[in-house]
């Protein structure tokens, strides 16, 4: 076991796990990018958190899970679950924090002035901007606020990103201060859970100065719940074929953490 310290956090690790190659990259670099994210979630005043047009379970489950976190995690920061709309998806109305996520297609100018005053946008779910609908003026009031020198935008998602070189509209490309997109996922709540539970490098964990973060756990019942939801309705109650080991794994600790799959099932 490796004990390593940089900028005074300490980092530790599994010798077998220490490869370049186990990464893609560096660990130590991988680690870095990681203590970037976790400074833009700690600064964050104001943050609104988005998924695509006609939002599926792994898209209400991720949006509501973040909006859990960052309360669970940064109680001083205000997070708001803004959706292009919600019609098409009442049946996901049990889910913790339903009732506060604002619906654009009804209320557009009291999301527009949420999203004014955020300093922080997390995308979820969705790869490029037209997933919000094509000429949304969603799009226009995001894309505003991201330009602002004191906003960070957080991308986050399961799918390929979209290629210029290959004819993808460069007005659709979302440009992230910071990014995590792992196609090979099943799900946007997978990745989540991963990166909650401090083991988005696959293995390694970090820990932050605060006396007793290391003991910590952030994933309340109410975050765990939607992390499900999402796992399992993205994979379709893990029927489809590309869920791993790390699929299993957190889902069963996810309704150790409070998750009622029976109840989740028989909703979704």
């Amino acid at each position: 076991m490796y004990q390593l310290k940089i900028n005074k956090k300490k980092f530790m690790t599994n010798d077998s796990d220490y490869r370049p190659e186990y990464f893609g990259e560096c660990p130590l670099v991988q680690m870095n990018k990681m203590l970037r994210l976790r400074n833009m979630l700690r600064e964050a005043k104001k943050a609104v958190i988005v998924a695509h047009k006609d939002p599926d379970g792994d898209a209400f489950g991720s949006t509501l899970a973040f909006k859990h976190y960052l309360h669970c995690r940064y109680p001083e920061t205000k997070a708001t679950v803004i959706l292009p709309n919600t019609d098409l998806a009442l049946n996901f109305s049990y889910l913790p924090g339903w009732d506060d996520i604002i619906d654009y297609s009804r209320c557009p100018q009291e999301a527009k002035g949420v999203i004014d005053e955020a300093d922080l946008i997390v995308c979820l779910d969705f790869n490029n901007w037209s997933r919000l609908g094509r000429k949304s003026t969603l799009v226009d009031a995001l894309k505003q606020a991201a330009a602002k020198e004191d906003t960070r935008l957080i991308h986050i998602d399961h799918h390929e990103k979209p290629d210029v070189m290959a004819g993808a509209p460069e007005d659709c490309i979302i440009h992230a201060d910071f990014a995590i997109i792992k196609p090979e996922r099943p799900s946007t709540c997978e990745i989540l859970t991963e990166l909650f539970e401090d083991k988005i490098n696959d293995g390694m964990r970090f820990y932050e100065d605060e006396v007793g973060d290391e003991n910590r756990d952030y994933i309340t019942e109410d975050c765990a719940t939607c992390l499900y939801n999402g796992i399992m309705t993205d994979t379709i109650n893990f029927t489809t074929r590309n869920p791993s080991w790390k699929t299993f794994y957190y889902a069963s600790d996810l309704i150790r953490k409070g998750a009622n799959n029976v109840f989740l099932y028989n909703k979704a």
